[in-house]
């Protein structure tokens, strides 16, 4: 059950990219900006700040295991 999950989030993973970037793209982002106030945009910046955080952290505690366990200090 985990194989098919696993290869079925793979093969959606190339569309939904292709569709996200297909939506920014016809977003008119002057209107959007006019509309939204200073509030919003840092609250919206700081929720995408919080969701990216954690693959980067899981990267750099990575990078730090392979160090010490390589012996490298």
């Amino acid at each position: 059950m985990i194989l098919i999950e696993s290869n079925l989030s793979g093969y959606l993973s190339i569309p939904m990219f292709i569709l996200i970037i297909y939506i920014l793209t016809k977003i008119n982002w002057h209107s959007l900006i006019s509309i939204l106030n200073k509030k919003i945009i840092i609250a919206i910046g700081f929720l995408l700040f919080l969701y990216a955080i954690m693959p980067v952290m899981d990267i750099v505690d990575g990078l730090i295991r392979g160090f010490v366990g390589s012996g490298v200090n």
